[in-house]
């Protein structure tokens, strides 16, 4: 009898260990700067703001591009969803620039300047469907959506939160705008200003898309929100992570200097 138990065992621990992993590590790469903003474009290729420079990755970590900045430049927003058109909001001299760039980081045309008259102090901005239009979340809250080509501010919401509250990041995704706070606080807002849902990351600083879900790290998971229902599930961690992209295919975990790419199955 021992020795059937003993035989039963090993089958069920060989099966086990034999079993292929949702997540496997391919490789590990060091970067030239440490990681403060990140992003994911729709071809997922990664995309890391550092203190002076923005790196474009491959799906496997590799660097594919690199763009660097003065000193004091500061960026404000990072929108790389569309991969012949990133999005770069950045203050230079206390003037706010729009920054419309192509696959190798390079400037796609000029950079437009925003109109002082659109806001009283830009906080992050969003792109709209066309270059000419544009999210702007302003000081006091609230969210303007923007005519650049006509030279006006088309629509204007009531504040979405109280002056108190810190937003820290924008994104514009599949007819909802969405606000992240210091507080890790994240708002779903339809295109009329109104507030449709709030969710509590426990402190995310980033947040991403993937399909239908809403992603950002939380005690050390992914935990993937659903956006039109209230569903969620989580997915473990290999290792420890500052930041996380995510893809269908793909997982990148940011830690300092260092990236390490895995693949991915979401919601296995």
């Amino acid at each position: 009898m021992r020795l059937i138990v003993t035989v039963v065992f090993s089958v069920i621990l060989f099966s086990i260990q034999g079993q292929p992993s949702a997540i496997r590590k391919l490789r590990d790469v060091t970067l030239p700067t440490e990681v403060i903003q990140i992003g994911v474009d729709r071809l997922g290729n990664g995309y890391v703001l550092g203190a002076d420079r923005l790196l474009k990755l491959s799906t496997e970590g590799e660097i594919l591009s690199e763009r660097k900045f003065e000193s004091s430049t500061e960026i404000k927003s990072l929108d790389c969803w569309n991969p012949l058109r990133l999005w770069l909001h950045r203050v230079s001299g206390g003037t706010h620039f729009i920054e419309l760039l192509d696959q190798k980081l390079l400037n796609a045309e000029e950079p437009l300047r925003i109109d002082p008259a659109y806001a009283i102090e830009p906080i992050a901005t969003a792109p709209g469907i066309l270059n000419s239009n544009f999210w702007i979340l302003d000081s006091d809250n609230t969210l303007k959506f923007i005519q650049a080509d006509k030279k006006l501010v088309e629509w204007e919401s009531e504040p979405i939160a109280a002056p108190s509250v810190n937003f820290m990041m924008i994104k514009s995704y599949q007819g909802f705008i969405y606000l992240l706070d210091a507080s890790g606080i994240l708002y779903t807002v339809n295109r009329m200003g109104k507030l449709v849902r709030k969710i509590d990351t426990n402190g995310a600083h980033h947040f991403g898309v993937l399909g239908e879900d809403i992603y950002f790290l939380s005690n050390g998971k992914i935990r993937f929100e659903n956006m039109y229902r209230e569903s969620s599930y989580e997915v473990e961690l290999p290792t420890a992570a500052d930041h996380i992209l995510a893809t269908d295919e793909r997982l990148m975990i940011f830690k300092k200097n260092h990236v390490q790419v895995f693949t991915f199955k979401p919601g296995s």
